[in-house]
């Protein structure tokens, strides 16, 4: 490095440090705005990669955050370095305005030299205006054009290569239209004419491509008059009209560029009735440059697609394109989208008529429809992916992404598609399935864990326990699994499935919870109640599991008054009990266990000591002796055993007409159709003797007998069961069995189920009104005191105390939540290959391939299915600045160099304001 290098970057440098990076930013965005661009005037251009890693340098070392700041003192720019933008002395073809190449007035570049030095000379280039948006002319080009019998002077046009006519005629509104009508045709000159120009002799530019390369050339602009070509006239007859000719051809030629009436780009769109969330999507992508150069350049009428079968016929594409050119023709302030919401209605009816509308389900069809309207893949090749297997992560992504150009290519995947990595892993067989999905926005789940309260009355399956009322806080998104392992954690239960979630409505079960079912479904006037069960909860059927057959048998029991010509009245909330079906074929085994538990809600004891050998068998772990908090809770002097009272109620057997959905427990029919449980378990005992009696089973053969615990699949076919092993006017009696033995009747070939009670079935208590008052109390007017089942330990909630967390959520917080490890649930069962059935598994996302443009989807709103909500935490976000290198699984972190790290800019934001029930999107 010689001596005048070596000063000149130390007095780069200790100049860039008397200016505060915040400072040079401002200074250089302050030439720029005081020296706007002009047609004609030259700008010079700056390396992208340096260019951004600057503005990058300056940001970060701007932020607040020490470590950020420690990070760009580490990679503070080097001397400006121009030499990538030059080959054997020319451009380097396919540059890309504001992503390879940046344009900056000559002062903004003399004080980036002075801060940091640079040894090359500067490279300057013309700016245009285009369509509303100043450019650089990277490849100058000249059109010279000519008019063809016009006295006007030949006019000479700087554009860039590639061009088209479009070009040379901008911001000439009338030529650019007769073009358009085809009212114009060019033919090429040799070089430049020194006489009046006669077409004769010269070659028809038919396709741009014909014209020759180079710096300049010479064309002659030929226009129609009245609608036909004069070249395409006989001489004679255009020499005896030449002044009409030549007037007409002077008019045509001396149209001035007229100035906008409106800054082109700054255009309102008119709400046609409820349409802002189409409009406000309409402005982000309007003002998403490099979207909208590339349709102003009419180059969406060559990339048509109208025989995509996925499309809508192109029709999508050229309204949008229309739309566009209206918004930045500068000739109006507000523009009527009416044509293009027509067109997007007819291709999907949801966005017909004038109703509110998500403004990203408007974008998410937008950008999908101008996708296959615009793929240039005309005919889709069918590409069989291979086995990924023992393959490495980046040699499966390059697959999948190669796959998805050879059947995708369009502007909308250039500009806006990613690609993510999707990993599963089977909670039973922990296979991991790894693939690359293409994106075109990323929605970003909010980490607001919205918390929702939910209160519910537990009751212990041990009657000596007492009813607690308490309190669960979970996230809304949380699903009845979830709340069965918050309160077997509260209560200590090892099995969490041990538990039934059920409603309580005018003391009947109204709904049976499955473990799937979000908890978002309860409402804050639902009594719910969680009864502990000595066995699991059945898993109630969805369209992944299958018939289990459970060893235990759980019914509900309703206790009710019963008077003389009265009907039945409810008194109490329902208990749900189980017992094992070996131990479900004793009648008086179920009478105790119902007395049992009966007893915890009674203001005197039910059992007495037995005097004699005589030992009753309980049907659950529970002892019976336990104390209780009620009167009735006294053990027998001596620790003698008890049975319970006879006759102190009849066990009526019911079931449901149509069960619930999904449920195995029966809500309450009308009592007229329930069964006496004894006579019914009388007549069922007979029928099994008949079938002992009669030696009929050696005559019939295996296949012939059917067992009723096998062919029953509801419960209530039970009740319609003809068991003609009973005279009829036994059946009416009190005393069934009698000395004479019943009259047999032929041979039934289906034997009864082997327990006295069914799944599905249960069992209602008929009291006389006297003994209920007796063993319950009294309450009001004769009525029966329920105030044992009111009883309940109110149990304060814990999430009181607690203290609030204010906060701030970032982006950054958003994409935390997007990427963490989430455990998809029962309804999201996923079908794993190597266990070859649906199973649970913990899903992940990670960002690999990220898009020139990224959309993000903040998912605001949330709903189940009977619940919708909004979440308006406010979410912080940068302007500028948003480094997601580090999160980009592709990316070296180690040896990624500071102008490839992937940083984005903000620029548009739609906006929804208020609420689920309105709101206005901006």
């Amino acid at each position: 490095m010689s001596e005048t290098e070596t000063t000149s970057a130390k007095r780069a440098r200790e100049s860039s440090i008397e200016e505060d990076p915040k400072d040079q930013i401002n200074i250089i965005s302050q030439i720029v705005k005081k020296q706007e661009p002009k047609d004609d005037v030259e700008w010079v251009l700056m390396d992208g990669k340096w260019y951004k890693s600057w503005q990058h340098y300056c940001h970060r070392m701007n932020s607040t955050m020490p470590t950020v700041r420690s990070i760009a003192e580490k990679t503070r720019p080097k001397k400006i370095d121009n030499s990538s933008l030059v080959s054997n002395g020319h451009l380097v073809e396919h540059l890309k305005d504001e992503v390879d190449v940046f344009a900056i007035p000559d002062e903004a570049y003399n004080k980036l030299v002075e801060w940091y030095g640079c040894d090359s000379d500067p490279i300057k280039r013309p700016m245009k205006n285009r369509h509303g948006f100043w450019e650089p002319i990277l490849y100058p080009f000249k059109a010279h054009l000519y008019w063809v019998d016009a006295v006007h002077p030949p006019q000479t046009v700087t554009i860039n290569k590639p061009f088209d006519a479009f070009d040379m005629l901008t911001g000439m509104a009338d030529l650019r239209d007769a073009l358009k009508r085809r009212d114009l045709r060019f033919w090429l000159l040799p070089s430049k004419p020194t006489s009046p120009v006669s077409v004769s002799d010269l070659h028809f530019v038919k396709q741009w491509e014909d014209v020759p390369t180079g710096d300049s050339v010479y064309l002659a602009v030929e226009g129609k008059i009245e609608g036909v070509f004069p070249s395409d006239i006989d001489t004679s007859s255009v020499s005896s009209n030449s002044s009409q000719f030549t007037g007409g051809f002077d008019k045509l030629s001396t149209v001035s560029p007229p100035p906008p009436k409106f800054v082109r780009g700054v255009a309102g769109l008119q709400n046609l009735g409820n349409t802002c969330f189409m409009n406000s999507a309409l402005q982000c992508l309007s003002n998403t440059a490099p979207l909208t150069k590339w349709f102003l350049g009419d180059n969406y009428k060559r990339e048509l697609n109208r025989d995509n079968p996925l499309g809508m016929k192109g029709e999508v594409a050229e309204a949008f394109g229309k739309l566009i050119e209206k918004l930045w023709s500068g000739e109006s302030s507000t523009v009527i989208p009416r044509d293009f919401k027509y067109t997007i209605g007819r291709f999907n009816t949801s966005f017909n008529g004038y109703q509110q509308h998500d403004t990203q389900e408007l974008l998410a069809f937008l950008l999908d429809g101008l996708h296959e309207d615009l793929n240039r893949i005309l005919k889709k090749p069918y590409i069989e992916l291979p086995d990924f297997n023992h393959m490495e992560d980046a040699e499966i992504a390059q697959k999948s992404w190669d796959y998805h150009l050879a059947r995708n290519d369009s502007i909308i995947v250039d500009l806006f598609q990613g690609q993510f990595k999707s990993k599963l892993l089977c909670e039973e067989c922990k296979n991991v399935s790894v693939t690359f999905d293409p994106f075109m926005y990323l929605s970003l789940p909010l980490p607001v864990k919205k918390m929702i309260k939910t209160r519910v009355i537990y009751i212990p399956y041990a009657p000596s326990d007492r009813l607690e009322s308490m309190v669960i806080k979970l996230n809304k998104e949380a699903s009845i699994a979830h709340l069965q392992k918050e309160i077997a954690t509260m209560k200590n239960i090892q099995d969490p499935s041990s538990l039934l979630v059920t409603e309580i409505y005018h003391q009947k079960i109204y709904k049976v919870y499955a473990q799937y079912e979000p908890v978002a479904t309860i409402s804050s006037t639902d009594t719910i109640y969680v009864y502990q069960l000595p066995c699991p909860v059945p898993v109630q059927k969805n369209r992944y599991t299958e018939e289990q057959d459970n060893e235990w048998i759980i019914f509900p029991v309703h206790c009710a008054t019963i008077e003389e010509n009265s009907y039945p009245s409810l008194f109490g909330d329902p208990i749900i009990l189980a017992i094992h079906k070996q131990e479900a074929t004793d009648i008086d085994r179920l009478y105790s266990l119902i007395a049992h538990h009966i007893e915890r809600f009674t203001q005197i004891k039910l059992f007495e000591e037995v005097h004699d050998s005589h030992e009753i068998q309980m049907t659950e772990a529970v002892d019976p002796h336990q104390l209780i908090h009620t009167a009735a809770a006294v053990t027998a002097a001596g620790g003698k055993k008890t049975e319970p009272i006879h006759n102190l109620f009849t066990m009526k057997v019911f079931t449901s007409n149509s069960y619930m959905r999904h449920s195995f427990i029966p809500n309450v029919p009308t009592f007229n159709s329930a069964v006496d449980l004894r006579e019914r378990a009388k007549k069922e005992d007979i029928q099994r003797e008949e079938f002992k009696k009669v030696d009929v089973i050696d005559e019939m053969s295996s296949d012939e007998i059917k067992f009723e615990d096998d062919v029953i699949e509801d419960a209530s076919a039970q009740f319609s069961t003809d068991y003609s092993f009973i005279k009829e006017e036994e059946e009416e009696s009190d005393e069934i069995m009698t000395d004479s033995p019943p009259k047999i009747l032929p041979k039934p070939k289906v034997l009864p189920p082997s327990t006295i009670l069914r799944q599905g079935e249960g069992i209602l208590l008929e009291w006389k009104l006297n003994k209920a008052q007796q063993i319950f109390g009294t309450e009001g007017a004769g009525g029966v005191c329920t105030a044992a089942w009111n009883d309940i330990l109110n149990i304060k909630d814990p999430s009181e105390d607690e203290p609030v967390n204010k906060k701030q959520m970032t982006l950054n917080d958003c994409l935390d939540e997007f990427t963490r490890e989430e455990e998809l649930s029962e309804e999201d069962l996923w079908y794993c290959p190597k266990c070859k059935k649906h199973q649970r598994a913990t899903k992940k996302f990670d960002l690999w391939r990220m898009p020139e443009i990224m959309v993000v989807h903040l998912k605001r709103f949330s709903h189940s299915r009977t619940w919708r909500d909004k979440i308006d935490s406010l979410i912080d976000f940068p302007i500028e600045g948003l480094d997601l290198t580090d999160r980009i699984l592709s990316v070296d972190h180690t040896k990624v160099k500071e102008e490839d790290r992937v940083i984005y800019d903000l620029y548009a934001v739609d906006n929804h304001f208020g609420g689920l029930g309105g709101g206005h999107c901006e």
